[in-house]
């Protein structure tokens, strides 16, 4: 389980691209240039990519495993939630669902500054 210790949410006026979102892992390392989009089975987050010369993508960076994926998910969708309008009807559905945890986000998340 790695130990992410900030999480930032920047909005996007777009519906498909909702947001883009940064994460630090230990205090130390940043991942930029993650995406919320909505897609036709719901909210997903794309890692980093760059376009490959054949037109395709590739993740400039990724985790490794199903149960790293979900904790960033987790954590990146708790995130965008507050930082949502509280008055928004706007439905988030994560295409997979992932165990709530909410001592494992509380101690993911530096309080609001």
């Amino acid at each position: 389980m790695i130990n992410i210790t900030e999480v930032r949410i920047h909005l996007r006026e777009d519906a498909k691209l909702r947001a883009f979102a940064s994460m630090t892992i230990d205090d130390c390392f940043v991942i930029q240039g993650m995406k919320l989009i909505q897609g036709s089975r719901g909210l997903f987050v794309a890692m980093p990519n760059r376009r490959r010369p054949d037109g395709t993508f590739q993740d400039i960076c990724h985790p490794l495993d199903q149960k790293t994926r979900d904790q960033i998910e987790e954590v990146i969708f708790e995130e965008y939630r507050r930082t949502l309008d509280p008055d928004s009807q706007d439905p988030i559905r994560p295409r997979r669902r992932p165990q709530p945890d909410e001592h494992r986000i509380a101690a993911a998340l530096k309080p609001a500054r």
